[in-house]
């Protein structure tokens, strides 16, 4: 990713805090934005870390993908052509969320999913989860996910 791109992912994910807490703003300056193809490792701090950054940018995004949902369903049947225009915007904001969510070291896994690599699975959040409560393996997907507390107890059985 070149300078230009970089600054572009930060500027954008700076917007979407403009609202945003003290707290929210101040996770802006520790963002490691990450190339194409390259595997972030993640502590599940640091992911957690994250997440106010990756919670805004996601809420934005499933809003406006709703609202032209909605809008969809209010032509249904009466205007094809705008139907797949519309049905383009929306591809266009998911693709571009989950290439803003790569670029964070996320691993999208599904629409608002999002997997953070722990170097023996993955950290799992979901839209609209206010924090990562939840791992799995790498072969395993959402649907066998464990809790965090779970994941540590089982890493250091003689600290509990």
């Amino acid at each position: 990713m070149d300078f230009k791109q970089q600054e572009a992912v930060v500027v954008d994910i700076k917007k979407s805090f403009r609202s945003g807490a003290q707290s929210d703003r101040a996770a802006t300056t520790a963002i490691n934005l990450h190339p194409a193809g390259a595997r972030a490792f993640f502590k599940i701090e640091e992911a957690q870390q994250l997440l106010p950054i990756v919670f805004k940018l996601t809420k934005r995004y499933s809003e406006e993908v709703t609202s032209l949902m909605d809008r969809i369903h209010l032509i249904e049947g009466k205007s094809p052509q705008l139907e797949d225009k519309i049905e383009g915007q929306i591809n266009e904001l998911i693709q571009d969320w989950q290439n803003k969510m790569t670029k964070l070291g996320g691993l999208p896994k599904g629409l608002w999913l999002l997997d953070f690599d722990s170097g023996d699975g993955y950290f799992c959040w979901k839209y609209p989860e206010r924090k990562i409560q939840f791992w799995h393996q790498y072969q395993d997907g959402f649907s066998k996910r464990v809790s965090i507390e779970k994941y540590i107890q089982d890493r250091t059985p003689h600290l509990v």
